[in-house]
């Protein structure tokens, strides 16, 4: 099981989700989230604690450092491409047309489609405890840069995508993590 004390390792990635922000409504109110998207294929999630440093100086020596978080910059790479999911990140619209065997499964972006915030949340199984596991969630997040799509000669090639996570307007959630003593799926 895993120690209560709030340390365990972390190994592998098992599911990663994002979740369209609906609302992030004035205080005293919490935010909405629409259904949960796979991000097909994690391959790894990697937060990093982005801050502002500043220090006081004076009688030539440094008297105080005060540290700010400012965002949390992540990056996700998956290994197959998902339309629903471009379409969150990145705006416009996917859609499945005709019928078998003729299907067709699109993506368009048009001019004026733009980014949609979004909760991210992953979770790991191969944490110290057999039917432990743990949880990130990012409340309220927004792609930064451009998701990366390609091809490569002769290998598969991986999808990916960074965001910036915020926190929410509405209640203040920003990034949360948790090792449950008793692994349960992501919603």
């Amino acid at each position: 099981m895993a120690t209560p004390e709030g340390t365990t390792y972390l190994f592998s990635i098992d599911d990663c989700k994002i979740y369209p922000l609906l609302s992030d409504p004035a205080p005293p109110d919490t935010p909405t989230y629409g259904t949960g998207l796979d991000v097909p294929g994690v391959q790894s999630v990697t937060a990093t604690f982005n801050t502002s440093e500043k220090k006081l100086r004076g009688d030539n020596t440094t008297l105080d450092i005060r540290d700010t978080i400012e965002d949390v910059e992540l990056k996700v790479e998956h290994a197959l491409l998902s339309h629903d999911l471009m379409a969150v990140l990145l705006g416009g619209t996917s859609a499945v047309t005709g019928t078998t065997p003729d299907r067709i499964s699109e993506w368009v972006l048009q001019e004026g489609d733009a980014p949609s915030y979004f909760k991210l949340a992953f979770q790991v199984t191969s944490v110290d405890g057999e039917d432990s596991d743990f949880h990130f969630i990012a409340y309220k997040c927004k792609v930064t840069g451009s998701p990366e799509l390609g091809a490569t000669m002769d290998d598969y090639r991986t999808a990916s995508f960074n965001c910036r996570a915020i926190p929410c307007r509405s209640d203040g959630s920003w990034v949360e993590t948790s090792i449950n003593e008793t692994a349960y799926p992501l919603e």
